[in-house]
């Protein structure tokens, strides 16, 4: 990634209006502990990495009702005519764009847990978190040994499939 595809990057995030974002539903449960409130940047980053989960529940929606329809048409008592070999490789573009879109979205989830962590330090070591209404950020009490310091360190990959660059491009493309 270049300086540029990052810069493009911070722009999509800043583009992103926060009246707009929708904050999460799920209210703080019993063994919770509030640390605070997601800031400005990181409620962006919630809205792109929320799009982009939705997103994908709705191309896996799509393309599982696409493969039933195509299995019905060979069900049937009279297998129906139809372009098969045509329909598999729509479904080979189909399943590949679904694969780097998911690539995607799992680099922003990266991303945007990487940052809560940052904005809060004193979650660093908690291995499990959650953003709760109105924003708030949480870590679950549970019986689990604490993640060491460290472990969350994400590996980011500048350039080609999966990139902040290429997800950026993305992005930008569903706005």
């Amino acid at each position: 990634m270049n300086t540029e595809e990052l810069l493009d990057l911070i722009e999509l995030i800043t583009s992103v209006h926060i009246v707009k974002i929708k904050a999460s539903t799920t209210k703080v449960g019993e063994g919770e502990t509030v640390v605070g409130k997601l800031n400005d940047t990181n409620k962006r980053l919630w809205h792109l990495f929320v799009e982009a989960r939705n997103s994908l529940e709705v191309q896996a929606n799509n393309l599982r009702i696409k493969q039933e329809a195509h299995q019905a048409l060979h069900e049937t008592a009279e297998v129906k005519k139809h372009d098969c070999a045509a329909f598999h490789a729509e479904m080979t573009l189909d399943l590949q764009t679904f694969e780097r879109d998911s690539a995607h979205a799992d680099l922003l989830k990266q991303v945007f847990w990487a940052a809560v962590r940052l904005q809060f330090p004193e979650i660093l070591t908690k291995p499990q978190i959650g953003v709760r209404e109105d924003f708030q950020v949480v870590w679950i009490n549970s019986d689990k040994d604490e993640v060491p310091a460290g472990a969350h360190v994400v590996r980011i990959t500048l350039e080609g499939p999966g990139s902040l660059g290429s997800l950026a491009e993305i992005l930008r493309h569903r706005q």
